[in-house]
């Protein structure tokens, strides 16, 4: 796909001129599509992107004195920052699961959030502001002021199984988020993290798109990133259950499910 059909498929979609969380799976394009072009197409268009780009390289673990007991987390030994990777925003180490697109946004000068283990980077004219929201503790802060500026989430070959936006509606609604700690210029510092994301395809009956289209064999889905909160929230109000997997290797759901059941 050229750069021009890109761009006229993104216009289409009312995706110019405005914040856009993405997420995409290029081997759902046939024939594949570089990730550098769409990248590339939407700046044009005056979008900024918001990409996924966790990263766990920086992950240490503290004493069993600072170690919480209901944080959703199996520990193994202490691993102290002597032996850990600071993270800056500067970081470039993405997670391999992530994709080739942070990868590529990072390398054209992407902002990148403060948060290490669920970072976004953010490319476009409204790029700065939005990571400068995301922090350690803020996890998805970025995402409430993309929100607030009307912004969009596009699903290119998946759903909402993956639409990190859905764990800033659970923490809407009170739901529990984990602590994870990382070296920051030799120093433990903790972080908040989402919780299990494995059911959140319960919530595809309830949050509709806005729009949809095949594009290369792939189906391309824009959601409405405000309705989808709104939408999210009142459902998680009416039903404490949505979206908590049944696995019984998770904790996280076990502890959320557990405290419902009080």
């Amino acid at each position: 796909m050229l750069s021009r059909e890109i761009e006229a498929v993104a216009k289409e979609l009312k995706l110019d001129q405005t914040v856009v969380e993405l997420h995409a799976s290029l081997r759902s394009l046939t024939p594949r599509v570089d990730g550098d072009s769409i990248i590339g197409t939407f700046l044009h268009l005056g979008t900024t992107l918001m990409i996924p780009a966790f990263s766990h390289i920086c992950e240490v673990r503290p004493s069993e004195v600072v170690q919480q007991e209901v944080n959703g987390f199996s520990y193994g030994p202490p691993i102290s920052c002597s032996k850990g990777v600071s993270y800056t925003p500067a970081h470039s180490h993405v997670d391999e699961n992530m994709g080739v697109l942070p990868r590529l946004a990072l390398k054209r000068g992407a902002e990148r959030g403060g948060n290490p283990f669920n970072s976004f980077c953010a490319i476009g004219p409204h790029a700065f502001g939005l990571m400068r929201d995301q922090t350690a503790q803020e996890t998805y802060g970025h995402i409430q002021s993309g929100a607030a500026l009307g912004g969009k989430l596009l699903l290119i070959g998946l759903d909402l199984r993956v639409a990190t936006c859905l764990h800033l509606a659970e923490r809407m609604v009170g739901r529990k988020h984990y602590v994870r700690w990382f070296c920051r210029e030799g120093a433990m510092e903790s972080a908040r993290v989402g919780s299990c994301s494995f059911a959140f395809g319960d919530f595809m009956e309830v949050i509709p798109h806005e729009a949809q289209m095949s594009v290369c064999g792939s189906v391309w889905s824009v959601y409405d990133l405000p309705i989808v909160l709104e939408t999210a929230v009142d459902a998680l109000k009416k039903n404490r259950y949505l979206g908590l997997c049944n696995r019984r290797s998770c904790l996280r759901c076990a502890i959320e499910r557990a405290r419902v059941d009080l």
